[in-house]
């Protein structure tokens, strides 16, 4: 893809208009020297879209270690011998107090992220506990 083709399809997406995925697969092949151009179409589609704001977010570490899978980049398998700290699945008063910190810090929403597959060992959570997070905490859990 070259220079040329490269501001039709930013122009185009300025426009408000769309492209089709074969055109935004053809990206990938932009020459070498056209990677500053196609980056700061990015930006400009950024910045036309989205504006300078950052939204910030958070994560809760809700379960941490002894995940029973054997990946061997992650810290919180049962094979590796790490020194994380170790906890089940946090209670709901944990979760909230941490949201309420996360908030505090500037985060508008968290997630919350466990070990392991699935809830594997720990009760799990009632989906009732994140759609009534607002009398809890005003962020989005």
């Amino acid at each position: 893809m070259n220079s040329l083709a490269i501001a039709a399809l930013g122009e185009k997406i300025l426009s408000g208009d769309t492209i089709a995925r074969s055109e935004a697969n053809a990206l990938i092949s932009a020459a070498d020297d056209d990677i500053f151009l196609l980056t700061a179409y990015a930006n400009k589609i950024r910045h036309h879209f989205a504006g300078n704001g950052v939204d910030m977010c958070g994560i809760i570490s809700a379960r941490s270690g002894k995940c029973s899978e054997d990946c061997k980049f992650c810290a919180q398998s049962c094979y590796h011998h790490t020194d994380i700290t170790v906890h089940h699945l946090l209670d709901k008063n944990t979760i909230i107090t941490a949201a309420k910190k996360a908030e505090a810090e500037g985060a508008a929403r968290i997630s919350l992220v466990t070990s392991g597959k699935g809830m594997e060992g720990d009760a799990p959570i009632s989906p009732k506990f994140y759609k009534p997070s607002k009398p809890y905490c005003p962020i989005l859990i």
